[in-house]
């Protein structure tokens, strides 16, 4: 992945399996995503379904990734390591919560770069289906991260 470059990222559960069983999982999958993704990646929607994800995130620039990561080698390996940690540290809990083994994701998808304006960051939609009760779907406008989308997808759950 290219800095300040917009990507499309999405990933499927293995088979016929689902990556959130239940309310709880789209929260820590979030608070996850924030942890590991939040200081590498600007992300500008994404959308949570039962058996998939969307992400619309560009890389934050070499100058911001060298001050929260004075010591990567390279921005590829940042960003893939960011990415396998985010996947890794989903796939354990879940495994443990559900007791099941083994890999949750099929193998990543890469996908070209593609370019948006400045506007149409704050325009675009990952567009989905509505026939599921559990999708959360949520645009930001550049500048805010993933914990202020988790902090909007809190408010939006009435358990």
């Amino acid at each position: 992945m290219e800095q300040s470059q917009s990507y499309h990222i999405y990933n499927h559960a293995n088979g016929a399996e689902n990556i959130f069983r239940a309310e709880e999982n789209y929260r820590f999958f979030l608070q996850q995503y924030a942890k590991y993704l939040g200081e590498v990646v600007d992300t500008y929607a994404y959308c949570l379904m039962p058996n998939h994800f969307h992400l619309l995130v560009s890389v934050k620039s070499e100058e911001m990734l060298r001050s929260t990561f004075p010591k990567f080698q390279t921005l590829e390996k940042l960003v893939s390591k960011q990415f396998s940690n985010f996947f890794s540290s989903y796939t354990q809990s879940f495994n443990k919560v559900y007791e099941r083994k083994g890999s949750l994701f099929i193998k990543n998808l890469k996908e070209p770069p593609f370019s948006l304006s400045a506007n149409g960051r704050r325009h675009f939609y990952i567009y989905t289906s509505t026939r599921s009760s559990m999708v959360l779907s949520k645009t930001t406008q550049t500048g805010n991260g993933p914990a202020g989308m988790l902090t909007r997808v809190q408010r939006s759950f009435q358990i």
